[in-house]
């Protein structure tokens, strides 16, 4: 069992099971046979005299006897001055619960009552009227007690009242409050929206701008690629004029060699027999000098033997005959001589020169290797160039040289085809190549952007409309929400149950509708290019006489435009609730 209360229980306080019908202690005899006693915190050697127990104790009553027992409660009269135990308080308080123990069924005596004696007449008369004025007491009390209870009612009635209609104004200032507080949420959220939104076209317009800067860094990669392309492949056109260049220098130097080989062979036979010519024209000399000395010597003794003048003149004759054919053979020998030395000097130098030409040919050999290898290695590098440009530099028809002929490759009207088609016969370049998908890129882009201007144009202004009329009426629909709330959930009124959730319903709608039709002008990016389609200020006027005449004309006009305004909201309030959407107009 369970003994609670805080400050209710001291250490020596104890519980007794006594068998049912038995006193629990006699002065005599002591504790009842077969009592049982457990102390409730703790054994009286733990008094102290502020010392509680526990607010909540747990007893348990060990009964070893099965039967019916009564439950009694001994409190501990604590210590004496002199430190000793004063004992338990001898009146002893029964518990209203008993205990069984045991399989069987528990039988507890019934209460003794005490026989009623026999009263006299007087008796009962006395009696009668004690209860009489007893009854008479009890309704006076009654009826001062019913007067001061209707007086507490009323008392409490108007309390009540006052505190109805207290609860009413702090309800309907609480509704307005909160009224306030929510459209302040919602004019919150309308600016965070607007804030996200302009921090969302913010970060669209720079991620466009990105997007345009590495579009145009591509284009301008493409064209450095294109245009290293045409010098790649100019230069292989230069490294194969200058191959050709050296090549036909190399068959000019060719021909010489075989002209000098060839004067060689034509010379090398009178070259050889310039000794021979040269050992008969000193034998011809030397016979020629021989007849002249003969011939002197025959004149020194025809002039010594005048007198032998006949026979002399025939000696001279025959000398002079001789010196004459050894005169002519010494021509014949110095001409032959002369022809075979010019005929030598001419072997021997083109001798030299051949070897000469044989040298710078060696030499313009090795330069035409040289230059073989530029234009391989100069085409490598141009078919890589235009690779990476992905630039084709080939005639995609057979009929381009034909077509070149009569002029389409500058005619305006067949250029770009001539381009495309006809690249290697008109000699357009990868920079050709590349102006041409420009311009048909460029042409596509300005189209697309006049569509989508126009579009932005007669969409943008109606979806902004939409977007605005929207939130307007979510938040309007949601205030009036907002005013049956409590009605509803408080007071618990269908009517305003059934209007709050018509309302909310309303609320929902338009929310759902001003996010949808919002996602419409973001994604035709009518935020992005805002000033393609909203409507531009009235310019500044110059003077100073035109602003104040603006101004007089606008004070005029004010009060009819908000009063045009004012109606044209509420048709459109109640064209709203009438077709429910724009859906149905766009």
């Amino acid at each position: 069992m369970t003994a609670q209360g805080k400050f209710g229980f001291q250490y020596g306080d104890m519980l007794v099971a006594v068998p049912a019908g038995q006193r629990p202690w006699v002065a005599n005899g002591g504790w009842a046979p077969g009592s049982v006693s457990q102390f409730v915190c703790g054994p009286d050697g733990s008094y102290q005299r502020n010392l509680f127990c526990d607010e909540t104790n747990e007893v348990t009553l060990k009964i070893s006897t099965a039967g019916a027992f009564d439950v009694y409660f001994y409190r501990y009269k604590g210590k004496n001055s002199l430190n000793q135990s004063r004992g338990w308080a001898a009146d002893a308080t029964k518990m209203s619960f008993k205990a069984c123990t045991g399989a069987g069924a528990c039988v507890f005596p019934a209460a003794k009552l005490p026989k009623p004696s026999k009263l006299s007449d007087e008796e009962k008369a006395e009696v009668a009227q004690r209860v009489a004025d007893a009854r008479q007491t009890e309704a006076s009390a009654a009826k001062k007690a019913l007067k001061a209870m209707k007086a507490k009612f009323k008392a409490a009635e108007k309390t009540a009242k006052d505190k109805i209609l207290a609860a009413a104004t702090k309800a309907k200032e609480a509704e307005k409050k909160k009224e306030h507080a929510e459209l302040l949420a919602k004019a919150r959220a309308r600016k965070q929206e607007a804030r996200q939104l302009a921090v969302e076209t913010k970060a669209k317009k720079a991620k466009a701008a990105a997007i345009r800067k590495e579009i145009k860094a591509k284009q301008a990669a493409a064209a450095k690629k294109n245009k290293l392309a045409d010098e790649r492949r100019h230069k292989v056109v230069l490294n194969i004029n200058k191959h050709k260049k050296i090549l036909s220098h190399l068959g000019r130097i060719s021909a010489k060699l075989a002209s000098e080989q060839a004067h060689m062979d034509a010379t090398a036979p009178l070259a050889s027999k310039e000794g021979a010519y040269k050992a008969k024209k000193q034998a011809s000399i030397k016979a020629a000098a021989d007849a002249v000395g003969i011939q002197k010597a025959a004149m020194k003794r025809a002039a010594d033997l005048a007198k032998q003048a006949a026979a002399a003149q025939k000696v001279v004759k025959k000398d002079v005959i001789i010196a004459k054919k050894k005169h002519a053979l010494q021509r014949k020998a110095i001409a032959e001589s002369k022809k075979s030395d010019h005929a030598f000097r001419l072997h021997v130098k083109f001798t030299k020169k051949h070897a000469a030409t044989t040298i710078l040919h060696a030499k313009w050999t090795k330069k035409s290797e040289a230059a073989a290898k530029k234009v391989t290695l100069s085409k490598e590098v141009a078919v890589n160039a235009m690779e990476s440009a992905q630039c084709v530099i080939k005639d995609k028809r057979s009929g381009c040289t034909k077509w070149k002929k009569t002029g389409h490759c500058k005619t305006a009207s067949f250029k770009a085809w001539m381009v495309t088609h006809c690249t290697e016969s008109c000699g357009f370049s990868c920079t050709d190549l590349h102006e041409l998908a420009m311009g048909i890129v460029k042409v596509a882009n300005a189209k697309k952007r006049k569509r989508d201007r126009k579009a932005r144009k007669h969409a943008c202004p109606k979806y902004d409309k939409v977007v605005k009329n929207y939130a307007k009426y979510a938040d309007k629909y949601a205030s009036f929400s907002t005013q049956f709330e409590q009605s509803c959930k408080m007071r618990n009124e269908k009517t305003a149950c059934k209007k709050e959730e018509s309302y909310s319903a309303l609320a929902r709608k338009y929310e759902k509708g001003h996010v949808q039709y919002r996602k419409r002008m973001v994604d035709l990016k009518c935020y992005q290019y805002e000033k393609q389609w909203a409507k531009k200020a009235a310019k500044k006027g110059k003077a100073k006489g035109k602003k104040a005449a603006k101004k007089g004309k606008k004070a005029k006009k004010g009060k009819k435009k908000k009063a045009a305004k004012k109606k044209k909201l509420e048709e459109e309030e109640e064209e709203f609730q009438e077709e429910g959407s724009y859906d149905d107009e766009y």
